[in-house]
C-alpha cells in the first residue's frame, strides 16, 4: 500500500498525519487547502530545509497537536473529516489516471488509454 494511500484513508477517518512536500499526497492537497495543519495534515518542508531544520519542524508540529485542548483535537477531526469531497475514490481515482496518463507520455512517449466510465468526466 502507498504512502498516499494510508495519509488518504488517515484524512478520510479524522486522524492527523504528518508527511513531507516530497510526495505526491502532500503536493495535491495543498493545491486544494491554504493551511493543511487546520485539517490535520502536517507537511514538513524537505525541498527546502536542512535535515535539522526538518527535525525541528517535526518537534514543532507534534507539539503543537499535543498541546491542542480535547475541543481543538474534536474540530480539527471534523475538518479533516470533510475533505471528503476532494478525497473521495472518484476523484482520486481520475487524478491517477491523469497522472499515469502524464507519466508514461513523458518517459516512453506512449498514450494510454483512458476507462469508457471517465471518458464522459470533465477532467479529461
Amino acid at each position: 500500500m502507498s504512502l498516499g494511500v494510508i495519509l488518504l484513508q488517515c484524512c478520510v477517518n479524522g486522524i492527523p498525519s504528518v508527511t513531507s512536500n516530497l510526495s505526491g499526497f502532500s503536493g495535491y492537497i495543498e493545491k486544494y487547502l491554504s493551511n493543511p495543519e487546520d485539517h490535520g495534515i502536517y507537511i514538513i518542508d524537505r525541498k527546502n530545509r536542512s535535515f535539522g531544520e526538518c527535525k525541528s519542524q517535526l518537534a514543532n508540529a507534534m507539539w503543537r497537536f499535543a498541546n491542542q485542548s480535547l475541543r481543538q483535537r474534536i474540530e480539527q477531526r471534523n475538518r479533516t473529516e470533510k475533505l471528503t469531497e476532494i478525497l473521495d475514490w472518484d476523484t482520486m481515482y481520475r487524478q491517477y489516471c491523469k497522472a499515469r496518463s502524464l507519466a508514461l507520455k513523458r518517459v516512453f512517449n506512449c498514450e494510454l488509454s483512458i476507462p469508457d466510465f471517465l471518458k464522459n468526466k470533465s477532467e479529461f
